[in-house]
C-alpha cells in the first residue's frame, strides 16, 4: 500500500488598506470547503508597501501560496495626481517583489467611498497604470 503524498499548503497571506481581517472567517471556510490545505494570514494594517518589499514579511516569505492586495484609494477631485502617484509606486513595488520572491498576487482596488462610482474614468486610469 501506498502513503498518501499530502499536497503543499497553498496559504493566502492579505495585506490591506483597511481592515480586512473579517474576511478570515469566509476564506478559510472555502478554502476548508474546497479540500485546499492552507491557512489565511494578515498583515499588519496599512503596510502594504512594506508587505511587499520586505523580505521577512508574511507575504515575501508565503511560498506555494497567493498573495492577495486590497487597496483603497484616497481619492477626491482635487488629489487625482496623488492617488495616480500612489498606484504608480504600488505597481513598481508588485513589480519588484514578484521578481524577488516570484509568488503571485491578486490585487484589488477599491473606491475610498460608496459614494465614488467604481467604475468612472479615474479608476479605468489607474487600473490602467497597475497594470
Amino acid at each position: 500500500m501506498q502513503a498518501r503524498v499530502r499536497a503543499p499548503e497553498q496559504n493566502i497571506a492579505v495585506t490591506a488598506t483597511f481592515t480586512a481581517e473579517p474576511l478570515g472567517t469566509p476564506l478559510q471556510f472555502w478554502m476548508n470547503k474546497l479540500k485546499i490545505a492552507g491557512k489565511v494570514g494578515f498583515a499588519p494594517f496599512n503596510q502594504v508597501f512594506q508587505q511587499l518589499l520586505d523580505p521577512s514579511s508574511l507575504q515575501s516569505r508565503n511560498d506555494g501560496g497567493v498573495n492577495v492586495i486590497l487597496a483603497r484609494l484616497d481619492y477626491d477631485r482635487n488629489s487625482e495626481e496623488s492617488a495616480a502617484r500612489s498606484v504608480t509606486e504600488l505597481a513598481s513595488a508588485l513589480r519588484t517583489a514578484a521578481q524577488d520572491t516570484g509568488i503571485n498576487s491578486f490585487v484589488c482596488l477599491f473606491p475610498r467611498s460608496i459614494t465614488i462610482d467604481a467604475h468612472s474614468d479615474f479608476f479605468e486610469r489607474m487600473e490602467s497604470l497597475l497594470v
